[in-house]
Order: structure tokens, then sequence, then C-alpha cells
């Protein structure tokens, strides 16, 4: 490392690589935030975030699976949880093949889950259930 911590590289890059890995100034991965902005036939524009999508699922006890979600903020399912924790109001987002979360312990995961049988599974279906019920 160089004595002014650039390595080398101008500060303007340097930010905007930080920027493109989601990195904090001291170098640690920054909570990623996923936001897109949908605009309708009718030309509203609708901004959807994890956060907002995971709220809304939590609070009408909804199960989306983790390639809907991620079609609608442009995320991968892959990373999509990504910096989130593992928790019972984040269990919502679920394996299309399972319908449970990835990675959770029992404990983590809602008691309610299983309650309503339906599964949102395309970026379509959660765009509409949004629009209507979200």
């Amino acid at each position: 490392m160089s004595r002014n911590g650039l390595n080398g590289r101008s500060p303007k890059r340097l930010a905007q690589l930080r920027f493109a890995r989601n990195e904090n100034d001291d170098g640690r991965p920054s909570r990623p935030i996923y936001r897109v902005a949908i605009t309708s036939l009718r030309g509203t524009v609708t901004t959807y975030d994890l956060d907002g999508i995971l709220g809304a699922l939590n609070s009408h006890q909804q199960r989306a699976t983790y390639s809907a979600v991620a079609a609608l903020v442009g995320q991968t399912p892959r990373l999509l949880m990504h910096g989130k924790a593992r928790e019972q109001s984040n269990s919502w987002i679920v394996s299309k093949t399972t319908g449970q979360p990835t990675g959770y312990a029992d404990a983590d995961i809602h008691p309610r889950l299983a309650a309503n049988e339906t599964i949102l599974k395309t970026r379509e279906e959660l765009a509409d259930w949004l629009a209507n019920r979200g």
C-alpha cells in the first residue's frame, strides 16, 4: 500500500471502485441497497427497494421467490440477501423449489411462513401484488 493509501489510483477512480463494489471509505462492504423504478402503462413511476418489499411481504405474510424479488430490484438472486440478517421478518423471500428461505435456522423462520400457500414466483406477479396490496 502506498503512503497516501491510494495504491497508485486517483481519488476519483478509487471512489468509483468503492461505489461499484459497495464499499465504505474504510474498504469494508457496505449494506447493499437495491432500487428500481418501473414506469407503468399509465406513465406512473413506482420505485421498489428490497427493504420496502420485505416490509410488505412481512406485513401481509406473503412469500415470494428470490428470483421474483431479484428481478424486480435488478439484482441477482444469489446476492439479493447479502448483508441482510437471517431473521423472521426477512424469511418471506424463499426458494422456488422448497418454499423455504435458504440457510435459515428453524428459529429464524417466521412461524406463519407456510400459512399462505401462495408463493409469488415471477417479477410480474410480485409487481402486481405490490401494486394492489403492498
